[in-house]
């Protein structure tokens, strides 16, 4: 692990057991007061792509569940845990665009709405399109694969 792939975590208190360590404060990364989290003092990348994938998951299982029988996107749009996915912002990207390639879904708004407030080009789907959620999510996947490099770098 090269120190460009770590990001440091504030350390203003000391382990409170061997191995572990308490983050006393809401930080930008989600982690809440009185988390205990384990040692060492810096995570890699890789822990925050696990964590942004464990609560992707989490998120779109309760999305998922809640809008099963809704008919109405207005409805399926501002749930809240959709919602909260697209707070997640670019770490999301690459996640919709799995779960649609396993499963095609209502992931278009989301995907929209990160792009355009990441000031990118956000009219991917031609209207010729609109309707058909399989041909939507084939070319939402294909964009994201086009793309890979960028996307797992943002």
């Amino acid at each position: 692990m090269s120190y460009q792939d770590a990001l440091p975590i504030d350390d203003s208190r000391r382990p409170q057991e061997p191995g572990f360590w308490i983050a006393d404060r809401i930080t930008s990364s989600g982690y809440h007061v009185g988390t205990i989290m384990p040692a060492p003092h810096v995570y890699t990348t890789s822990y925050f792509k696990n964590f942004a994938r464990e609560k992707f998951d989490q998120l779109a299982k309760e999305w998922r569940e809640d809008t099963l029988e809704e008919s109405s996107l207005t409805e399926i749009h501002s749930h809240h845990a959709y919602l909260s996915i697209i707070a997640m912002g670019r770490a999301a990207i690459p996640l919709i665009l799995e779960s649609l390639e396993r499963e095609p879904d209502h992931w278009f708004a989301a995907l929209k709405a990160v792009l355009r407030a990441n000031d990118e080009d956000s009219e991917i789907v031609p209207e010729s399109a609109y309707g058909n959620i399989q041909l939507m999510s084939e070319i939402w996947v294909q964009w994201g694969r086009d793309r890979a490099t960028q996307i797992s770098a943002g």
